[in-house]
């Protein structure tokens, strides 16, 4: 019976509005919005005000809002490849798509390639494209941590340079991505920042390249972001050390490609993972 409805209503003439069909769950890469008949109230239930209105724009909009709404309660998969415009992400915004991501960039401890603690040191390019990266995807704050002075004094002149002086005249998209970037000594003042803000302890979560220490997929970090706060921290040099690993409260999985190469860039890798979270 499923198949014969489903295939008889392609056929010209069975349904009294040939665009009916364009209009159905799925169809459109979201779930259908709601329909209304006679009576319009039924035991206090009413038809909703605008559907009377006969401004077909508002109509539609209201329509498209309740298609957007009825999806991300129910089917929020379908967002992720669903052709979205920038009205209709904002909407979603007003769902409680937000996500409370924060991120950081460790500098130490970490280990070296014989093992031993090191601190390493903050490239440019870490700093620049993280930055990039993290505005994009509206991380609340991007923390550059290193427990070396001189080190932070080098980085705050960088970011000095593209918040306040000759930089944020000559390029205002670099401006605009340094104002999420913040040095710190520790992660334990990372932390306490945060804690602040939020009024709660976010949920760090470590990442690794292996899957034996992962106990939380892209999937649940996008959905506990939406709860809690959260601090994704990356390493640098050779990963993290075991008293980091020990300070957080999960680890995510790893990014697999599609060879065996594992080494990407902590750069490339902070825009990969973004994206996994973000794309709902």
């Amino acid at each position: 019976m499923v198949m014969i409805d489903y295939i008889a209503r392609l056929l010209p003439g069975v349904l009294g509005d040939e665009n009916s069909p364009l209009e159905e769950s799925h169809q459109s890469g979201l779930l259908e919005h709601p329909h209304y008949s006679r009576p319009a109230e039924y035991e206090g239930l009413k038809v909703p005000e605008i559907l009377f209105s006969g401004h077909h724009a508002q109509i539609e909009s209201w329509r498209r809002e309740q298609s957007l709404k009825k999806t991300f309660e129910n089917r929020k998969d379908m967002l992720a490849t669903a052709e979205l415009s920038d009205d209709d992400k904002k909407y979603l915004d007003t769902l409680g798509r937000k996500k409370r991501i924060y991120v950081a960039l460790l500098h130490y401890p970490m280990k070296d390639k014989e093992k031993e603690n090191v601190a390493t040191s903050i490239t440019n390019m870490d700093l620049h494209d993280i930055s990039r990266s993290c505005t994009t995807y509206n991380v609340k704050k991007y923390f550059v941590v290193t427990p070396l002075a001189a080190q932070r004094e080098i980085a705050s002149r960088v970011i000095k340079h593209w918040l306040e002086g000759f930089g944020a005249t000559y390029n205002v998209n670099r401006k605009q991505a340094f104002g999420g970037t913040h040095l710190k000594e520790g992660l334990l003042d990372v932390i306490a920042d945060i804690e602040k803000e939020e009024g709660e302890r976010p949920v760090v979560i470590a990442t690794t390249a292996r899957d034996s220490r992962a106990n939380i997929d892209f999937d649940e970090m996008s959905a506990l972001s939406e709860d809690k706060p959260c601090l994704i921290i990356f390493g640098t040099g050779w990963g993290f050390t075991e008293d980091v690993f020990k300070m957080s409260d999960r680890v995510l999985k790893p990014i697999n490609g599609a060879g065996d190469f594992n080494h990407l860039s902590v750069r490339s890798a902070v825009a990969i993972i973004l994206d996994r979270i973000y794309r709902f």
